[in-house]
């Protein structure tokens, strides 16, 4: 879930000037679950966003049921915003999640750091703690020394 891998306190923290955030549902729409939208067909989801839908898609599709119900449940939901034509306080508000907003919670930092670490270093002098969680043991002269490595995010839409 997005608890398990953002810290949501940073997320809320950076964004509590641009839009209001909650941590949970208020009480006058706890029946909105995922249990309740897979029991059947709900005025209040909405199964047609298309893959990259434009602002005035949102605004003529998801503002409607938002105002009749209050609230609107998007389902698949995943990357779906067209970055061309936004306005631009709308892509500011985009870079300010993707690139500010979003932080790692601290256990997979660590194993990002552990990762760019490892690839760092020419020794190999690593070892597996305890808690499985990989720790550097070398020094600085080795780090200065460190291997150079090109990291590469594939992907497709």
């Amino acid at each position: 879930s997005f608890t398990d891998i953002f810290d949501v306190d940073h997320f809320i923290n950076v964004l509590r000037d641009e839009v209001s955030i909650v941590k949970e549902l208020p009480r006058e729409y706890s029946w909105s679950s995922r249990e309740y939208y897979a029991t059947g067909i709900r005025a209040t989801r909405i199964k047609t966003a298309p893959v990259h839908a434009s602002a005035d898609w949102y605004l003529e599709n998801v503002l409607p049921v938002m105002q009749s119900y209050g609230i609107a449940a998007i389902s698949p939901f995943s990357h779906r915003l067209a970055f061309d034509k936004l306005p631009v306080e709308i892509q500011h508000l985009r870079c300010k999640v993707n690139f500010e907003a979003l932080a790692f919670v601290p256990r997979i930092r660590l194993i990002g750091e552990t990762l760019v670490n490892r690839l760092r270093d020419p020794s190999g002098k690593l070892q597996a703690s305890g808690t499985a969680v990989l720790r550097e043991r070398t020094d600085d002269t080795e780090k200065e020394r460190a291997g150079k490595f090109v990291v590469l995010h594939l992907r497709f839409d």
